[in-house]
């Protein structure tokens, strides 16, 4: 999170409350001000961090990864709280080697505060992305899923909870890929 960087937000995952379920909680609070004593340099650009108020989280999957393939994107079962929240694909990059690419997507609000939610992400939903920044179109290598992260940054200084219950690849049936295309 921006902690790193000077900010002083806060985020923890910890084992979820829903009742019967194994669900995971990604939780915290978010902080826009920024302590300019404290900020690191970059050592890209050599400028003080001067942007605050983000918490991100990721996880490797298992083995060598997911090849994903033959599947159309990410399905969630989430209970949401109203804030902004982006889900963060890593891959090998498309050039391989030790390069990883980095590919966002939005998740949309639920329509119902704090009721349980599906959500799709197709994989035309995410964008490449470099320390935040949208990068030239680039097809994702489905091939080799490395991480999944979420990631708030939603320019509000409150707190956040978004509980997980499932994470999953989909394929569209027949009739979506139809319309859908």
């Amino acid at each position: 999170c921006d902690a790193e960087y000077g900010g002083s937000s806060t985020v923890e995952l910890q084992q979820g409350e829903a009742e019967g379920e194994g669900t995971a909680r990604f939780a915290g609070q978010t902080v826009t001000e920024i302590d300019s004593d404290n900020s690191s340099v970059s050592p890209e650009t050599g400028k003080r961090a001067v942007y605050a108020g983000w918490a991100a989280m990721r996880t490797d999957v298992e083995g060598d990864g997911w090849d994903l393939k033959d599947f159309h994107g990410i399905r969630l079962r989430v209970r949401p709280d109203g804030r902004g929240y982006m889900l963060n694909l890593r891959t090998v990059g498309i050039l391989g080697g030790e390069d990883v690419d980095i590919y966002q997507a939005r998740m949309p609000p639920s329509p119902v505060l704090g009721d349980w939610c599906e959500l799709r992400l197709p994989f035309s939903a995410f964008v490449l992305t470099s320390r935040g920044y949208v990068q030239h179109s680039q097809a994702m290598n489905l091939e080799t899923l490395k991480e999944v992260g979420l990631l708030v940054a939603d320019k509000q200084t409150a707190p956040f909870e978004l509980e997980i219950a499932e994470v999953e690849a989909f394929r569209f049936e027949d009739e979506e890929a139809e319309r859908d295309a």
